[in-house]
């Protein structure tokens, strides 16, 4: 007995003691943590929530720690917004912008001996976060960085200056480009010492640094002169710029295609911008290069566009991960290293369209009239000649469209044959008494482009052809319908699924005649109700239907579908039936509104 009391007394110290190490900290409670951190020593973050998905406690305290680092850099941002921007500086007769507050990424600003904790409370399910740094030792640690930064800028800058006097181009740049980091790193912490509030730090060195930061921008200016440039020059500098930004994150990367101006159209320039660039990211940083684009998490996705100003091909690259803009590097070179080269800057696409000066399109036939969601009888017949004596007139392979200049859409495709071509205007449902329509050259299959690309609503507007515009008068389809509706095999006197696809096809533009020979479509009703047992005096039928719809003068069936057991209950057998068919009305509006009659499907 004396053993078991002294356990149960050790085992409540054991359990007193784990109550003590586990008690909740004092900083999450308001009053304490303000004292613990007031507002003139530490910048501060805190972070407080429930568990409502009960999160494993160690993950969910991990994330509320970067949460509670997210608020103190809000605090730094509000700090510096709150606080009057540096005075502009001039050098050389260039303004600075009023600084950096606006430039930094407040996302990725590095805070100097930030501290984060966290704790759970197990029995409440609550989290707590908090992030802390000592406002002293900031202030010291980043008045040291900027007097450190000046001295690599300038290093960097006399480094990139030697080498460039003696003509190692690549060296220099090498140089320029390594004091950018040093350039960004002293615009944070500057932005850091006004948070701080002891902006008269962040100001002590501002010419200075402003003179450096134009002395770096001239010198790179001087190096990268476009007359001077290669293709291969060029594409390592913008990747240089690139690796600079990107060279902690050791990803692979995808490259998709340098595209020409706002046509997302790839090039030979394109081709030969992608390898030097490729081959560049990979000799410089050591990246490995992925070659298809399924699953790019955790990659780097690089791209860009260029264009063309004063005889200068201009290149702007990005590189994204996740789908986040982290990086870009621009550079240019003289259209003259093309040419000299025989590199084609234009996209085929473009001098393709341009081919297309001369043509003329002449329709000599079209239906006076065509009937709404019926494949028409008489073609749209179409000549397509050009102006050039060598091609002559005759053309083949051309293709074209005919499309509704109501809605654009696409209403039928043909190919010429010695310049002609017939296209059969296809089963479509037309609203309106007439056919607005354009035969137009097919630019997605001339150009082999997409439909939905970028660049075919920029080849539609700058298309040279004259398309041809033609009315067409529209009728409304007719309909045959047919079929047996029964109970228990014998036919009902009065039928009543037919009236319900009547009114469905009539609201949605169909006529009805009484002779097939004469109708667009033939619809088949065939519907038994067929009795089952009884159960304390109420009866039951099981009812199935079947409708087909048949194209009268394609003499095919198009479409059928069916119901089956839908049950019905009454005080007889007949009532019985007739409710399974009055259950049955909504399925049979949904099999016809998924039926080619409405949904026009080819």
């Amino acid at each position: 007995m004396l053993i078991n009391s002294r356990i149960l007394v050790a085992v409540f110290m054991f359990g007193a003691i784990l109550n003590t190490i586990a008690q909740k900290p004092a900083w999450t409670d308001y009053y304490n943590r303000s004292e613990m951190f007031p507002d003139n020593e530490y910048l501060i973050g805190f972070m407080s929530g429930e568990n409502t998905n009960d999160e494993e406690p160690g993950k969910l305290k991990s994330k509320f720690e970067i949460l509670a680092k997210n608020k103190l850099i809000q605090s730094i941002q509000v700090q510096v917004e709150s606080n009057t921007s540096l005075n502009i500086s001039n050098v050389n007769g260039k303004s600075d912008e009023e600084l950096l507050s606006k430039s930094v990424s407040f996302s990725r600003v590095n805070v100097s001996g930030l501290v984060t904790k966290s704790y759970y409370d197990r029995k409440k399910k609550e989290v707590y976060a908090i992030a802390f740094a000592n406002k002293k030792e900031l202030l010291h640690y980043y008045r040291n960085l900027i007097k450190s930064g000046i001295q690599n800028v300038r290093q960097k800058l006399g480094e990139g200056k030697k080498y460039a006097k003696s003509g190692k181009k690549e060296s220099a740049l090498k140089s320029y480009y390594e004091a950018m980091p040093y350039l960004t790193s002293i615009d944070e912490a500057r932005v850091l010492l006004i948070a701080l509030n002891r902006r008269i730090y962040s100001e002590v060195n501002n010419d200075e640094i402003l003179q450096l930061n134009q002395e770096l921008n001239d010198e790179i200016s001087k190096l990268l002169d476009p007359g001077n440039l290669t293709i291969s020059e060029a594409a390592y500098f913008v990747a240089y710029g690139l690796y600079l930004q990107t060279n902690e994150i050791k990803n692979e990367f995808y490259l998709s295609e340098l595209t020409f101006e706002n046509t997302g159209l790839k090039s030979d320039f394109s081709d030969s911008w992608n390898k030097e660039i490729s081959s560049s990211l990979i000799e410089i940083g050591e990246y490995r290069q992925r070659t298809d684009i399924g699953g790019l998490t955790n990659c780097l996705l690089i791209g860009g566009n260029y264009w063309i100003e004063d005889e200068m091909i201009k290149i702007s690259t990005f590189a994204r991960l996740d789908d986040k803009l982290i990086a870009s590097s621009k550079g240019s070179l003289p259209l003259f290293v093309l040419k000299n080269n025989g590199v084609d800057h234009i996209p085929y696409q473009i001098h393709q369209l341009k081919t297309l000066n001369g043509y003329s399109i002449e329709v000599i036939d079209f239906p006076g009239e065509i009937t709404s969601g019926v494949t028409s009888d008489k073609p749209v017949s179409i000549r397509v000649s050009v102006d050039r004596s060598e091609q002559g007139s005759s053309i083949t392979g051309f293709p074209l469209i005919v499309c509704n200049l109501d809605n654009n859409e696409i209403l039928s495709k043909g190919v010429t044959n010695n310049g002609e071509a017939d296209c059969y205007i296809g089963r479509t449902e037309l609203q309106s008494e007439i056919l607005r329509a354009a035969v137009i050259p097919d630019l997605a299959s001339f150009l082999d482009i997409d439909y939905n690309s970028e660049y075919y609503l920029i080849a539609q507007k700058e298309n040279p052809v004259i398309p041809v515009n033609i009315n067409i008068m529209v009728t409304k389809p007719e309909i045959f319908i047919s079929g047996k509706e029964m109970i228990d095999g014998k036919a009902m006197e009065i039928k009543f699924l037919e009236p319900i696809v009547k009114k469905i096809l009539s609201e949605n533009g169909y006529g009805f005649v009484d002779n097939p020979d004469n109708a667009d479509f033939k619809v088949e009703i065939t519907s038994d109700a067929v009795s089952g047992g009884q159960y304390q005096g109420i009866y039951f039928s099981y009812l199935d239907v079947n409708i087909s719809v048949k194209d009268q003068k394609g003499d095919q069936e198009i479409y059928k579908n069916s119901i089956n057991q839908l049950k019905g209950g009454g005080s007889n057998r007949l009532k019985a039936a007739k409710k399974a068919y009055s259950v049955s009305e909504k399925k049979i509006e949904n099999i016809l509104l998924e039926s080619p009659l409405i949904k026009n499907i080819d």
